[in-house]
């Protein structure tokens, strides 16, 4: 299976990803004897890759590390304020591997560390219902703190409210609204794709029991152009322009693009899709239909551009 090129020479451990791309550039990588840019892909099964002239060596060996992590290291590979970092700690695996999520720098622990994005996936995401367990030890009046949040006096009877009580049911009161606005979204979303001769799950005409609009692009060039409409319409990050990317736990580039007033939210407009056959993007959310409205119609501007 054919990878982008920069993947292929963080996997062999030569450099991080951005470091590859400053090799792609500098002309230094081929490919069966080719002078490779950034973009080109190959097969690390079956193409020879060299960087320098030297060709690499895949490691298809798979690493897992439970590192302790002692307090004063960033849970990340390099830091440009010069802090110390996790990965000085297992710089003598013989692999580059990654962490699986994160531990602060004040804080001390297990940390797991991989080079197999497909087991991190499944770790971290939300879907695969992994427990992960904290054990805080604090310094200082617990209850006296406990109190200076709740009503002074009652503390941890009541427990902290910090004002959120009225947010909640704020939330709950505006949360059928607000749904409604997102499914408008994705049946106006379906029927212009379906006008424009792109086919769309579900139909612009069924009954629906979410707020996920799939429309199949077809072309990779196509679907670049739909996320890059969705993202011109965004309330924020509208300047943005979405680039396919490698993540851990994919075996192809994903495309986003979202411009949300808090990060992740699923009810704000989005749009993703991986790279592939046949290119097709997962549309959901829209706080209100006349956002939704407008970031569906740049995206279809988009679209009709020669």
């Amino acid at each position: 299976m054919k990878e982008r090129l920069q993947k292929i020479i963080a996997a062999a451990g030569i450099c991080s990803r951005r470091a590859a791309e400053e090799l792609l550039r500098q002309g230094r990588v081929r490919v069966n004897g080719q002078s490779a840019a950034l973009g080109d892909q190959a097969d690390p099964e079956s193409d020879i890759v060299t960087v320098d002239g030297q060709p690499l060596r895949r490691d298809t060996r798979r690493v897992y590390l439970m590192l302790n992590k002692p307090r004063g290291y960033v849970t990340t590979l390099s830091d440009e304020r010069g802090r110390r970092t996790a990965a000085e700690l297992v710089s003598g695996c013989g692999a580059r591997v990654y962490p699986v999520g994160r531990l602060d720098m004040d804080s001390e622990g297990l940390l797991l560390m991989t080079n197999d994005g497909a087991w991190m996936q499944r770790l971290l995401h939300p879907s695969h219902q992994i427990e992960k367990e904290y054990r805080v030890t604090v310094t200082g009046p617990v209850e006296g703190a406990a109190q200076r949040l709740t009503v002074p006096g009652i503390g941890g009877e009541c427990g902290s409210t910090l004002g959120n009580n009225r947010l909640l049911y704020q939330g709950l009161f505006l949360a059928p609204h607000t749904v409604a606005q997102a499914v408008k979204t994705a049946v106006f979303a379906a029927r212009v794709m379906e006008l424009l001769g792109y086919e769309t799950e579900p139909h612009s005409s069924a009954v629906r029991h979410d707020i996920i609009q799939m429309i199949h692009t077809r072309e990779p060039e196509a679907l670049k152009k739909f996320c890059k409409g969705i993202q011109f319409g965004a309330p924020v990050d509208s300047y943005v322009t979405p680039e396919p990317w490698d993540m851990p736990g994919y075996d192809c580039p994903v495309i986003m693009a979202a411009g949300a007033f808090i990060q992740g939210a699923s009810i704000e407009l989005s749009a993703d899709a991986p790279m592939r056959p046949p290119y097709t993007v997962y549309l959901q959310g829209g706080l209100t239909f006349e956002s939704g409205k407008l970031g569906v119609l740049l995206a279809a501007e988009e679209l009709l551009r020669a």
